[in-house]
């Protein structure tokens, strides 16, 4: 697009979103971005940047000016860069919160905090799980889960990436009944597309440099992924 976002000043995180703008161009109006108030201003070194809630809108086909929220953990974060600038030259507008190492729990609080802001979009992919796996039971898991979807709504279209993992047989056994358990979950959830990151990152013989953690060519893979996916869905609906 050869536009970058707004840098984002100290406003109200409360502000009300801005209007849509005409899909195929870029939003002129000035519009203060809009930065979390709640995220630490001096960030550890496994948070993601704070979130923030743009301005200046990207258009184009097939994202249209549209806003996308991402949730998710360390894989989120190391990957974000490469995903904002494939999202955003289809005219999607990114916004993430995310933080290595946290679970499902985390998420449900986020989601909340995102709707109490107004800024729980149309569109939500979800990155976590791979934290979940490890630390709690499958029961846990699947209720946090299923929390979310309910919290998320049925009128949203979520995107959940499923897991690639190659530490051990125990932690690919975990990782394989969280992708079963998102498949069984979409039959149900008209509204829910499990992306199949999986199936990409082992056809292209991704392996974790600890089992769980990429690359700069895997995360290069897993943003190329979730943005077609995000293409995909947002072309159909």
């Amino acid at each position: 697009m050869g536009l970058s976002l707004l840098l984002a000043p100290e406003a109200s995180a409360l502000q009300a979103p801005d209007p849509g703008v005409s899909p195929g161009l870029v939003s002129t109006a000035v519009r203060p971005d809009l930065v979390e108030t709640q995220w630490p201003k001096h960030l550890p070194w496994d948070a993601c940047p704070r979130p923030v809630w743009p301005g200046v809108r990207f258009t184009g086909e097939p994202g249209n000016g549209r806003r996308v929220l991402f949730v998710g953990d360390s894989l989120t974060r190391e990957s974000r860069q490469r995903t904002t600038a494939l999202l955003t030259e289809h005219g999607w507008n990114p916004t993430y919160r995310c933080w290595g190492s946290r679970r499902l729990d985390w998420g449900l609080d986020q989601v909340a905090r995102a709707k109490e802001l107004k800024q729980l979009p149309s569109f939500v992919v979800m990155a976590l799980g791979t934290n979940d796996i490890s630390w709690e039971t499958p029961q846990t898991t699947e209720r946090r889960v299923r929390q979310l979807l309910d919290r998320l709504g049925p009128d949203r279209q979520v995107l959940w990436v499923d897991l690639h993992l190659t530490r051990s047989s125990w932690l690919n056994t975990r990782a394989d009944w969280f992708n079963g358990l998102l498949r069984r979950l979409a039959n149900g959830h008209p509204n829910l597309t499990v992306v199949h990151w999986h199936t990409v990152a082992k056809a292209h013989r991704i392996h974790g440099y600890d089992g769980i953690h990429y690359s700069p060519e895997g995360y290069r893979l897993r943003a190329k992924t979730v943005a077609e996916w995000l293409d995909r869905v947002g072309s159909r609906v």
